[in-house]
């Protein structure tokens, strides 16, 4: 998955969007101001992390997690996303979210047809109704939160609006990737060490797209991954994948249940479960007697029911069915 990087966000005044508000039929979800606050924890999170534990200049931090370590059939999927205005321009994005939930507002629905032709007299150089999609789209990041209580709907929105959240700053980075193993990976090395090497390739990946648009390496990574563990040789793997990586420092900082307290590992959760899913899904046309498109490899009464009529497969991970 290719990396994203936005464009400094330029603010307007509100009669901006008048003509598209009154024009265009907006189908928009109403968020509370619990959601901002949650959302803004989030943030504050790995802000304060990335501020205890930076030491150099060039310093980046990075959410790492992982999606189907418990499925019986299909690959694991790891993603990892890295996004400077989540933990460094965290009030300015902050503002954003907050003046696009006032103009998508029911209120503003009702600005009149004079205001309407002075937005669009003054305006007239800027799309009115794609500000007002993307407008949409930066309002869906107060879905963030830990993947498994987010609706695939809501997913599908949240993980396109995570794909193009603005910056603020010539500094600012956008950087997203996922990575699979296989079913067969994981018979032969064992869950958890897959999930570190496909961890390992995530974080080779996004120090590629740093380069490719600094073309220079960062001095320091600090990397927040889900769970109780960091990943182990680190520093080996990424050396395997790249020797000239070899020279940044890098820092693990585990954190149990990352996905509902951080915002990177929310993020890089929701996007690893909406391509694992799709995976899923498709791959579930080949193999349709055993309904991975509902259950995602996971070993339900279906799931195994099938396995004892059809037998395995070479997308089930014979490590986990030892019994069949």
């Amino acid at each position: 998955m290719a990396q994203t990087k936005t464009k400094k966000r330029k603010r307007r005044p509100d009669q901006f969007f008048s003509k598209a508000l009154s024009t265009k039929k907006i189908v928009h979800q109403d968020f509370s101001q619990e959601q901002i606050l949650e959302f803004s924890k989030l943030l504050s999170h790995d802000k304060d992390i990335f501020n205890e534990n930076k030491t150099q200049e060039n310093s980046i931090l990075i959410g790492f997690d992982e999606v189907g370590r418990g499925p019986i059939a299909g690959p694991v999927c790891t993603g990892a996303y890295s996004c400077s205005s989540f933990y460094s321009d965290q009030q300015e994005l902050l503002q954003e979210i907050k003046f696009a939930r006032q103009i998508i507002s029911d209120e503003l629905l009702k600005t009149n047809d004079r205001d309407s032709y002075y937005a669009e007299t003054l305006c007239n150089d800027f799309n009115i109704a794609q500000d007002l999609e993307q407008l949409e789209k930066l309002s869906q990041l107060l879905n963030l939160e830990d993947s498994k209580k987010v609706s695939k709907n809501k997913r599908e929105k949240l993980v396109e609006s995570l794909k193009e959240v603005p910056c603020f700053e010539h500094y600012s980075h956008l950087f997203f990737t996922s990575n699979f193993e296989s079913a067969q990976s994981i018979d032969e090395i064992g869950i958890v060490e897959c999930i570190w090497v496909s961890m390992s390739k995530n974080l080779a990946n996004i120090i590629a797209q740093y380069y490719d648009i600094n073309n220079f390496l960062p001095d320091e990574i600090i990397l927040l991954v889900d769970g109780p563990k960091t990943i182990k040789n680190l520093e080996n793997k990424l050396e395997k994948l790249n020797p000239s990586f070899k020279k940044i420092e890098l820092k693990q900082i585990a954190i149990k249940k990352g996905d509902s307290k951080s915002s990177l590992i929310a993020a890089a959760a929701n996007i690893a479960k909406l391509e694992r899913d799709a995976y899923m899904t498709k791959i579930a046309q080949d193999y349709n007697d055993y309904h991975w498109a509902n259950n995602a490899g996971y070993g339900t009464k279906k799931h195994y029911a099938a396995i004892n009529n059809y037998g395995l497969c070479k997308e089930h991970r014979k490590s986990y069915l030892r019994g069949y």
